[in-house]
């Protein structure tokens, strides 16, 4: 550690206190000692005295170690400032202490800076890794900020555009200025796309470089403010600019086994930068009204209607349906097409390819008269069953052969364990659907109760299933399912709609208690969310100030300022919001300040050790110092043991959440529970 104070006898006794948690410290009086002290060692983090010279800048919490990387900065205050904690935080400070130092704290906050420290080092080591996979793959990644109409480019995608190093944050006049003529007008229609807050198709286009070598570029956007750039390889050019076109089937236009194997490749590079897999469809297809392969005239037919419904042409597109799946469309054999998919997770590939079958039931119309086809789909996943593109197409298309001899619409994996886990999911998600309509899915409630008093502040709506005949279905089973199905937006409304019911039955009986209900992020992202509320708000009757929003770190994280204007919009309307899971995503402080918060809630994986795992602890005892420091309201969730109890008291944090005090209760025995609570008070 580093120690910035100018104050020899508070240096004197900061360094007692660390000697006895057994950190080693390094000492400066003023930052330009620091500086030095910098370049000869390479601490874990620092913690700078304020005042120390002068009024404290965001510069002054801005420090690097010897190999450039950030070290996160902790402000010790000489006295209980409010206004030196809110400038601290406002900078971004990673923690905020007082004098006079106490051992709890302060070992807190070494713990949690040291975890820190790691994880940012961490980071620097996948960030390098990153560019040289991003060197060898001929990629590289943008983020676009609409606001401000600047684009962030990674290391390479400057090298692929040859700009500077330096460079990495420039505005869209600047990238256009490496372009020529219709390369340059091009790329400034692509942007008004972006700009327009839509996602454009793919744009390719021509690079002048240096020693009148040219360079084809290809442009691409996963959303409006997030893309890739990939140097497209000479032979695919050569494709594309009209040169030899045997690869590619003349029936169709699809590319044959052979160009769809080299598309797979490049794709599987990209999949890895992504953490994501390939999966591989091969759907063979059948006229069930005659022997033998399907006719040309009949494949081409299929292949339009599936083209239909990607969204960018023959090689590279998107699934309405499943909004993030990157595709790529082939033929495969004369009675087989393949699709290609980006996924995080291999069952992505099973619930398309159910679509795909449903999509092609429809009877076509060839020569006059209506065919009907029968579809069977077989799924190999890159890199789970190969690498290699070519073994990949073969191990589909045995999977789409075995599919075949045992079912029609049948989708098998090349994995036979997958085909079990597979189908299970499929049945789980058509019987979601039906749950949703028939009524067979209900809220539970849990108590939130502040710890000082032990009095009923609120409850959290927990969504439950109960099936006819499986009974109670775990949320850990159809919760992701329901995200992954897109279910999710429909079932969110409906929790928001009943929630609301909810608290207005407990207004009637006397009770202003609030109920808080998670969102998922496709709620978020959905467009109606804001009117959703307040429609069920006014349906119901119900106190919009009773009713509060949870929504974890990383949903918040994912698109800062989106989230930051809708979050000001449902607070406008006299919501609350509680940020759940906090301690997980590794969101800044700065940021934090920025959100129109009114709670934090501590994830239950640090509660659950705070008696046991001294690192745990340390870190929800920052959270709640952090928010307490901005006048947050901090609940701890997953209190199961006294032994929590009695060191959240002590820590003073404002509420708790478990096990301890009751499970999720039908609405019915959470009125009995809130009524008891508050005649036991009564009677004390």
């Amino acid at each position: 550690m580093l120690l910035v104070d100018a104050d020899a006898a508070r240096r004197s006794a900061t360094r007692d206190l660390l000697r006895q948690l057994g950190a080693r410290l390094l000492e400066a009086p003023d930052a330009a000692t620091a500086r030095l002290c910098l370049e000869s060692a390479s601490p874990d983090f620092v913690l700078r005295a304020w005042p120390l010279e002068g009024a404290l800048s965001a510069t002054d919490l801005q420090w690097r170690d010897a190999c450039g990387e950030a070290l996160p900065c902790g402000v010790l205050l000489p006295d209980a400032s409010t206004a030196g904690a809110k400038a601290a935080a406002e900078f971004g400070a990673f923690a905020i202490l007082q004098q006079p130092l106490a051992a709890g704290p302060l070992l807190a906050f070494v713990q949690a800076a040291h975890a820190l420290a790691q994880l940012l080092r961490q980071s620097a080591r996948e960030r390098a890794r990153f560019e040289r996979l991003e060197s060898e793959a001929g990629i590289g990644t943008f983020d676009y900020d609409s606001g401000t109409e600047r684009l962030r480019l990674s290391a390479g995608a400057l090298r692929i555009c040859g700009l500077e190093a330096g460079a990495a944050e420039l505005d869209a006049v600047a990238l256009l200025g490496a372009f020529e003529n219709r390369a340059r007008q091009k790329l400034y229609t692509w942007l008004e796309v972006l700009r327009a807050g839509r996602v454009p198709t793919p744009c390719e286009l021509e690079l002048d470089m240096p020693g009148h070598v040219l360079r084809r570029l290809r442009f691409c956007a996963c959303t409006p403010t997030t893309g890739w750039l990939q140097l497209m390889p000479e032979r695919v050019t050569a494709i594309l600019d009209g040169g030899d076109r045997s690869v590619y089937d003349g029936a169709t236009g699809l590319p044959e086994r052979a160009q769809f194997a080299e598309l797979i490749a490049q794709h599987a590079t990209r999949a890895s930068l992504h953490r994501s897999k390939i999966a591989l469809l091969c759907l063979e297809i059948r006229s069930a009204d005659q022997t033998g392969p399907a006719p040309d005239g009949l494949l081409v037919a299929v292949a339009r209607r599936v083209r239909n419904c990607l969204r960018d042409g023959d090689v590279l597109a998107r699934l309405p349906a499943r909004g993030e799946l990157q595709v790529g469309l082939g033929r495969i054999e004369g009675d087989a097409l393949g699709i290609e998919l980006e996924v995080q997770h291999t069952h992505d590939a099973a619930s398309v390819a159910r679509r795909l079958i449903d999509l092609l039931s429809e009877p076509f119309s060839f020569g006059g008269q209506p065919h009907r086809l029968d579809v069977h789909v077989g799924i190999a996943i890159c890199p789970d069953d190969t690498q290699e593109a070519g073994t990949l197409i073969t191990l589909a298309d045995e999977a789409a052969r075995h599919a075949h001899e045992r079912n029609a619409g049948r989708i098998e994996y090349w994995s036979p364990a997958l085909n079990a886990s597979s189908f299970q999911r499929l049945e789980l998600e058509r019987h979601l659907q039906e749950a949703l309509d028939a009524g067979q899915l209900q809220l539970h409630y849990q108590p939130k109760v502040q710890i000082a008093s032990g009095a009923v502040t609120g409850f959290e709506a927990l969504l439950r299933w109960r099936h006819p005949q499986l009974g109670m279905i775990s949320p850990a089973q159809f919760i992701p399912i329901a995200e992954e199905s897109g279910l999710i937006v429909p079932i969110g409304r409906w929790v928001i709609e009943e929630a609301c019911r909810q608290i207005r039955a407990w207004q009637d009986r006397g009770h202003r208690v609030r109920i808080a209900v998670n969102v998922s992020l496709l709620q978020f992202r959905d467009g109606g969310l804001y009117d959703t509320i307040v429609r069920a708000l006014a349906d119901a009757g119900a106190d919009p100030e009773l009713l509060e929003l949870e929504l974890t770190e990383s949903l918040l994280m994912d698109d800062k300022d989106a989230a930051i204007a809708i979050l000001h919009r449902l607070k406008g309307h006299g919501l609350r919001i509680a940020i759940d899971d906090f301690g997980t995503g590794y969101s800044s402080l700065a940021y934090l300040k920025r959100f129109p918060i009114d709670s934090l809630k501590i994830d239950q994986s640090f509660v659950r050790g705070l008696s046991t795992n001294p690192d745990e602890a340390a870190i929800a005892t920052s959270i709640i110092l952090m928010g307490r420091s901005l006048k947050l309201n901090v609940i701890a969730e997953g209190v199961e043991t006294k032994s929590q109890l009695a060191f959240l008291r002590v820590m003073q944090c404002n509420e708790g959440q478990g096990y301890l005090y009751s499970p999720a209760l039908p609405a019915e025995e959470a009125t009995t529970y809130l009524e008891q609570s508050k005649r036991d008070r009564s009677a004390a």
